[in-house]
């Protein structure tokens, strides 16, 4: 049968059907109410439109017990948002890139999924000591996006005292009459703002864990491992004073009894031993030993505050009569970065105040060196 001839039969029956059960005067009727619903709806949407915000915006924040250089490495380089990024546990199919741009200090970040979180990348402006913004586009739309575009944010960092970091995280974007009659019936804040309040959570938890402490491979020498490390700014509780290099296991046995007895502050940490100086000519150190303490405490014990710092550090296991080879290893590396140390401190994770057992005692030896 010819193509013609077929359309001809099926245009006959329908103009049958319509004939015998649908009246002509309603088939009007039916396209009038049709017409009138369309001009309804689109009354309502551009109403939602008019009164529905313009823009959306999230913004979460967490207090992080760190410093405030350890929480901006963090935040400000692209290449770490791997460790702490909250999409991962929703998608983790998602293949990321990352490039800095050397010129302008700019990062770009690329990403994306072989599940519904949409593609799209990141530019990261060069970061700011306190903030750094960046600039998000989608290029195909998604359930997060409502539509391809363009969005932007921040993210700062604020030093709010105690060894405490105020971090925030924030986004925006513009979106335009009438999509934005949507905003009324999606919720963003809630949607993506438990992202945000994941992300931050699990920053916090990658901070304080100590998994980030590191900021360059370790390298080794003479079986220490070295390692770039930030070392926070810290108030302790001390007793310091010149001793002679005999007379220094004496010396901290007594100051640590000594502090226990008479500062008020209450300790949060380990065991110190500064190093201000060491005269090997007169055999004598410029020495504090002391705890690490929160603020407040009464001045019954001198307090000395460090800055934070850059810093090198290794761990030494064993008595401390051995402990020379760490701070040589130090020392060495030290001048082959050329870099200079501006204060030596030992913490003493395990010693003859918890264990018996010297071949088990851990001590902890930073290098500050700005």
């Amino acid at each position: 049968m010819p193509a013609s001839t077929f359309t001809k039969i099926i245009k006959f029956y329908i103009h049958i059907i319509f004939s015998i059960f649908i009246p002509k005067f309603e088939v009007m009727r039916a396209l009038k109410f049709i017409g009138l619903f369309i001009l309804l709806l689109a009354i309502v949407v551009a109403a939602l439109a008019f009164i529905s915000p313009k823009k959306i915006e999230v913004r979460r924040k967490a207090i992080i017990n760190s410093s405030p250089s350890m929480v901006r490495e963090q935040m400000f380089h692209t290449g770490n948002w791997k460790y702490w990024n909250p999409f991962y546990e929703q998608d983790t199919t998602l293949q990321i890139s990352y490039a800095d741009n050397n010129t302008t200090g700019n990062q770009d970040l690329k990403w994306k999924s072989n599940k519904e979180i949409p593609a799209g990348n990141v530019t990261a402006d060069a970061p700011g000591d306190v903030a750094m913004n960046y600039h998000v586009k989608f290029p195909m739309p998604g359930p997060e996006t409502l539509f391809s575009g363009n969005g932007q944010g921040f993210m700062s960092v604020e030093d709010v005292g105690g060894g405490k970091v105020k971090a925030t995280w924030n986004y925006s974007q513009e979106v335009p009459f009438p999509a934005n009659a949507l905003i009324l019936l999606w919720n963003a804040d809630n949607s993506l703002g438990e992202y945000f309040e994941n992300g931050l959570q699990l920053l916090k938890m990658y901070i304080e864990s100590g998994a980030a402490a590191v900021t360059s491979p370790p390298v080794v020498h003479n079986n220490y491992k070295v390692s770039e490390t930030v070392f926070p700014a810290q108030l302790y509780a001390v007793a310091r004073k010149k001793v002679a290099h005999k007379d220094l296991v004496r010396f901290f046995s007594n100051s640590y009894d000594q502090l226990l007895a008479n500062h008020e502050a209450v300790i949060t940490g380990a065991r110190i031993g500064i190093f201000y100086k060491w005269d090997m000519v007169n055999k004598t150190t410029d020495v504090a030993a002391g705890f690490p303490v929160s603020e407040g405490g009464k001045k019954k014990s001198d307090y000395v505050q460090t800055e934070e710092s850059p810093a090198y550090m290794t761990v030494h296991k064993g008595g401390y009569g051995s402990s020379a080879g760490a701070h040589e290893v130090l020392g060495r590396y030290l001048d082959s970065v050329e870099k200079t140390q501006s204060m030596v401190i030992e913490e003493y994770i395990t010693g003859p105040f918890n264990e018996q057992d010297s071949t088990k005692w851990i001590t902890n030896v930073y290098y500050l060196a700005p």
